[in-house]
């Protein structure tokens, strides 16, 4: 929410991860000078946030495992040259070369 946005940053927080793109939390967090990092899965997802009215260059790939992993965002850096991705949920120690070997691939998140 907008104002987990603020708590956030009043915090010290640089940058806000969310599950999810929400516009309000974009704004705030545009308004407020921090990086935001919605997830998104679909190519019209990557189109809707990453063009026209909120231009997000860099955005989280959540569940990267459940929707096809490395190989998804191989083939969004064809056709999404200018956004950049940290994918996130089920990477793991065995996989994680996979997902920071590509150039279109800035961070990765996981547990292990």
């Amino acid at each position: 929410t907008p104002a987990q946005v603020d708590e956030a940053v009043d915090s010290g927080a640089d940058f806000v991860v969310s599950p999810g793109f929400d516009a309000k939390v974009a704004q705030r967090c545009r308004a407020r000078g921090v990086l935001y990092l919605p997830g998104v899965v679909t190519p019209t997802e990557v189109m809707a946030v990453s063009g026209g009215r909120f231009g997000l260059k860099a955005l989280k790939f959540f569940p990267a495992s459940n929707f096809g992993g490395a190989g998804t965002l191989k083939a969004y850096a064809a056709i999404f040259p200018h956004v950049s991705f940290m994918p996130t949920g089920g990477i793991t120690e065995a996989n994680i070369g996979d997902f920071v070997s590509l150039p279109n691939v800035f961070a990765a998140g996981g547990s292990w």
